[in-house]
């Protein structure tokens, strides 16, 4: 049976990819498929990750019949587990991840693109978190991840509501940071990917930590994370190389560590 997650790697950025047709749901199959691949690229020597869909759905979400298996409070508190589990192996990726939303990202591919660190958008592209719907609400990190990017306000009308939303309007309130038309999606997103890919991975990685970490911690706080990540920058190498490479105008020559 072919896998309903596969990726491929290349100039090490690995471009992630589900299918699992019709809507690219998280069935058990595509749930163990994605843990399993996303296990595997926290191992690899990364510098981007490109996570996308298929056809008309980027990924939309738990399919609803697994819910109906959910009918007590352990299996509630299991089943959020596996889906806390999904987004925070994207979360906790230590390099970037770009989310590529090629179509609807409803329910937890809503969530899913929450956990990313960046977020290009078809024009295409649906959003939207319709769990109330159905007698729950977002459970993989929505409720944390979807404030934080575009305040709670709008995230609680956004989950009170189950509106969905257009590309254009999930640019305007934050929840996607770029929307380009539905046939440049694949060079726009890898346009940024290789650009990023081109910087110091150690200080791209050492960036994203600093961020992450210090939106959730004071002023005092953050600084003392930004402080000591540029002092383990230091040990990498990449400051010497850099300058180095600017002295001898040259392109500065940096490897994965």
């Amino acid at each position: 049976m072919s896998s309903t997650v596969t990726y491929k790697i290349e100039n090490e950025i690995a471009i992630v990819t589900m299918n699992n047709p019709p809507a690219n749901q998280f069935s058990e199959a595509l749930i163990n498929d994605f843990i399993s691949a996303f296990e595997h690229l926290h191992e690899e020597k990364l510098r981007v990750v490109v996570l996308t869909g298929t056809n008309q759905f980027f990924q939309a979400g738990v399919d609803i019949s697994m819910l109906g298996n959910v009918e007590t409070k352990e299996k509630g508190l299991e089943f959020c587990d596996v889906c806390q589990k999904i987004t925070n192996l994207v979360a906790t990726m230590p390099c970037p991840v770009i989310a590529m939303v090629n179509g609807v990202a409803l329910g937890g591919g809503s969530e899913l693109i929450a956990a990313c660190d960046i977020r290009v958008a078809s024009k295409d592209a649906k959003f939207g978190l319709p769990e109330v719907g159905w007698g729950v609400y977002p459970g993989a990190g929505g409720t944390k991840r979807i404030p934080a990017l575009i305040g709670p306000g709008k995230a609680k009308m956004l989950m009170f509501s189950g509106k969905t939303l257009t590309a254009d309007e999930a640019l305007e309130i934050g929840l996607v940071d770029e929307v380009v038309e539905a046939g440049s999606l694949l060079d726009s997103t890898m346009t940024l990917a290789t650009m990023i890919a081109r910087q110091s991975p150690s200080a791209v990685r050492g960036v994203k930590m600093a961020i992450d970490k210090g939106l959730h911690v004071s002023l005092e706080e953050a600084l003392a994370i930004e402080r000591d990540g540029l002092g383990e920058l230091v040990t990498t190498g990449d400051l010497l190389e850099g300058s180095a490479a600017f002295a001898e105008r040259r392109k500065p020559v940096y490897e994965v560590k």
